[in-house]
């Protein structure tokens, strides 16, 4: 019994030896914004965050040491430390963007005559979705900005008639992203 009770004594003084080293527990990561733009490019420093002699890394293992001169890769997600002598913050992860994106939408098949629910679109943050569509015989304005607005569906024809939309995002102070494509079709019209 006694030399359990001698382990754990030397364990706990081994740890406290440790922590001496850290004047406080040091296990907060830096505080960032999870998702940032950074338009144009730029490289680790134009990331915002906020801590201790902050530390860069690749991954989220922490073994690889960045410098702050990085650039910056689009859709790519970095890993900060807050260090202070030899303690050491648990991460925090933050994926950079260097110009607006949107997510990819579904094609999308209807029949004629039908209701069709607001399209919401996303992407990076403050980002604005610009979309185009190239036959407004489906029912649907040719443009317009945010999400495809709710519509009924037209087709008075006799063949099978596609809108090809394409979504550009963008942002206030930035460039112009990639633009996507997606198409809205419409069955046949069958006579009532």
């Amino acid at each position: 019994m006694k030399h359990f009770l001698l382990t754990i004594c030397l364990l706990l003084s081994a740890a406290a030896t440790a922590n001496a080293q850290c004047p406080f527990p040091f296990t907060s990561p830096p505080s960032a914004l999870p998702v940032q733009l950074v338009c144009g490019g730029g490289t680790l420093v134009d990331l915002w965050i906020t801590g201790s002699n902050i530390k860069w890394y690749n991954e989220p293992a922490l073994t690889n040491e960045l410098p702050l001169t990085t650039p910056l890769e689009n859709g790519k997600t970095y890993y900060a430390v807050q260090t202070s002598g030899d303690c050491i913050s648990d991460y925090r992860a933050v994926t950079a963007y260097t110009q607006p994106t949107v997510n990819q939408p579904f094609s999308q098949n209807y029949c004629n005559n039908m209701n069709i629910l607001e399209t919401n679109f996303s992407g990076t943050p403050n980002t604005t979705f610009h979309w185009t569509n190239d036959n407004t015989a489906i029912g649907l304005p040719a443009s317009g900005t945010g999400n495809l607005p709710p519509f009924t569906t037209t087709n008075t024809t006799n063949a099978i008639i596609t809108g090809s939309i394409k979504v550009t995002p963008t942002s206030d102070w930035c460039v112009i992203g990639t633009p996507v494509y997606f198409d809205i079709a419409k069955a046949t019209y069958v006579p009532p």
